[in-house]
């Protein structure tokens, strides 16, 4: 794995940006096919991916801006819009207070 790591941390800063976004978009997939959630898949590719000296503060340097204004409201939004309150019983109320 950290030759992987360092060859990434190799490339220049565009392709290393764009060997990330395939990595995380490949392992959404194969989570959303495994009935996951692409949530999960992207964090186990976060968490697959080495975290080095140049590879982990370029990815939030180059995608902190979009993530928070663009992708991360957007997310939160469609979760909301598929919850469904009423699948939540009066024996969960205790539990959704206390979170």
């Amino acid at each position: 794995m950290r030759a992987v790591g360092d060859r990434i941390a190799a490339l220049p800063a565009g392709g290393a940006l764009a060997v990330v976004a395939v990595i995380t978009l490949v392992s959404g997939r194969l989570a959303v096919e495994a009935d996951l959630g692409v949530i999960v898949g992207g964090f186990v590719a976060g968490v697959v991916l080495p975290r080095r000296e140049v590879l982990g503060p370029l990815v939030i340097a180059r995608t902190s801006d979009l993530v928070g204004a663009i992708l991360l409201p957007v997310f939160l939004t469609t979760s909301g819009l598929i919850t469904d309150l009423t699948a939540v019983g009066p024996g969960s109320l205790p539990g959704i207070v206390l979170f």
